[in-house]
């Protein structure tokens, strides 16, 4: 794998990073609530509704080529999450899609007394842990237990292999790789064939489609498939999957370099405590406190004196946050790296932190 990585190239992709507020450039740091948009996911989402938008399963061209667009955001997603085309279905967001999934008709049929359900998420975005599903889907497997994985967090870091994996269901969202607010849900055909939804009648009955009710975001959907050629274009291969793996091992790559600079100096630090896993496979998320200093006060410090974009609270990880006794400060802040920030900005948000230390160093909690 080619260590070199083309930064500028990567930045030229997102025109977000072109906005400057007071004269001065943003810089993104909060990519685990959602990244920037790569430019091919806009312009796709641009070019399906200029050129005319249209309903499935028409004979005239425009609904022809909105059938089409599904075929091929379907295959692209599979080839992301190595599954099959048939296994993808798009919903509104990762949540809506995982309610509709567990409100089954079919319910006490597929899971008996015998048989459990476990839910797993892939990797925590608040302290960058990749949990080792593999093994836990091997256990739950001893035991005829289906397995659903939460892998929101974990697809715009790691390749997925769903079917390596063994899982039955997958759930992810475009926002946080790259592209728009759809949820995308990968399902076991197997199951998929037996599982029902609460749909109307005249709604399709087959895979995928029966998960997908009413009309589906079809620019959000054709932003997809830009999201998706962002990272293969990264890559080299003979085919897609190919490419989209490659291309996601250099993001991976990258991201520990990035990562790596950035761990060394928030452990240098005597008041930050860094809530991240000291060895073991991990993403370029970074949650900690300041001794004495509410959170929120933090980020609205970097926000307004350095233009950084850096999240605070529990992130939704409510117990964790009671368990390591993170109220006190608020919750964390929260830095997450993507292939689109640079050792610079780390260099500006460790100038900040700094900063902010010396300023407010006699004004406690």
């Amino acid at each position: 794998m080619n260590h070199h990585f083309p930064i500028e190239e990567v930045r030229h992709h997102f025109p977000a990073l072109n906005r400057k507020d007071n004269g001065k450039p943003i810089i993104y740091f909060d990519a685990p609530g959602g990244t920037q948009m790569a430019d091919y996911a806009i312009e796709n989402m641009y070019h399906y509704l200029r050129n005319g938008v249209a309903n499935l399963h028409g004979t005239f061209q425009s609904s022809i080529d909105t059938d089409n667009l599904l075929a091929e955001a379907r295959q692209a997603v599979a080839d992301l999450l190595g599954c099959d085309d048939n296994e993808v279905a798009f919903g509104a967001n990762m949540t809506t899609l995982a309610f509709s999934i567990s409100r089954l008709a079919s319910l006490d049929e597929l899971i008996t007394s015998k048989t459990r359900l476990v839910a797993v998420g892939m990797s925590s975005n608040v302290t960058g842990t990749v949990t080792d599903v593999k093994a836990v889907i091997e256990k739950a497997k001893e035991h005829g237990a289906l397995v659903v994985i939460d892998a929101v967090h974990a697809v715009p870091h790691l390749k997925m292999d769903m079917h390596q994996l063994g899982c039955d269901i997958l759930l992810c969202s475009a926002y946080k790789f790259f592209g728009p607010h759809v949820g995308i849900a990968a399902i076991k055909a197997s199951l998929f064939e037996k599982l029902t939804f609460h749909k109307l009648q005249p709604a399709p009955g087959s895979i995928p489609y029966k998960l997908e009710t009413g009309t589906q975001n079809h620019e959000g959907i054709a932003g997809i498939l830009g999201a998706i050629q962002f990272i293969r274009e990264l890559g080299q291969g003979k085919n897609s999957r190919e490419q989209i793996l490659s291309g996601m091992e250099r993001i991976d790559e990258y991201e520990k370099l990035l990562s790596d600079d950035l761990e060394s100096f928030l452990l240098s630090q005597p008041d930050f405590r860094l809530y991240r896993p000291t060895s073991g496979q991990k993403t370029s998320t970074f949650s900690f406190t300041i001794k004495n200093h509410d959170s929120r006060e933090v980020t609205k410090w970097l926000a307004q004196y350095y233009n950084l974009c850096v999240a605070d609270g529990d992130f939704y990880a409510a117990n964790l946050a009671d368990i390591l006794g993170v109220r006190q400060y608020g919750g964390w802040i929260r830095v997450g790296l993507t292939p689109y920030n640079t050792l610079e900005e780390i260099e500006t948000l460790k100038e900040a932190l700094q900063a902010y230390i010396k300023q407010t160093a006699k004004i406690p909690l």
